[in-house]
């Protein structure tokens, strides 16, 4: 388990370039968007099981929360489109 703040502000550095590319969403192919969703949920499983919670601001805390619910979402519109696809 990770331990040192400059490991948590790495993540949500990430995280939060992510974030800016997911406002491009309409622009990408479903293969990027099917990627930058997998690297999301990695990095936001790398903060949740590799960090001790407690490190984490109110704030940091809810940019996660909401990231996960814009990936889920996301993931969720792609599943749809699929599925219309296919049948």
């Amino acid at each position: 388990m990770f331990e040192t703040t400059t490991y948590i502000s790495d993540s949500l550095d990430m995280l939060n370039q992510l974030s800016d590319r997911l406002d491009h969403i309409p622009y990408m192919p479903q293969e990027q968007v099917l990627g930058l969703i997998t690297s999301g949920a990695i990095i936001i499983d790398e903060i949740l099981n590799g960090y001790d919670p407690q490190l984490l601001t109110v704030e940091e805390a809810q940019f996660i929360l909401r990231m996960n619910a814009r990936l889920t979402e996301e993931l969720q519109e792609i599943s749809g489109t699929l599925g219309e696809n296919h049948e």
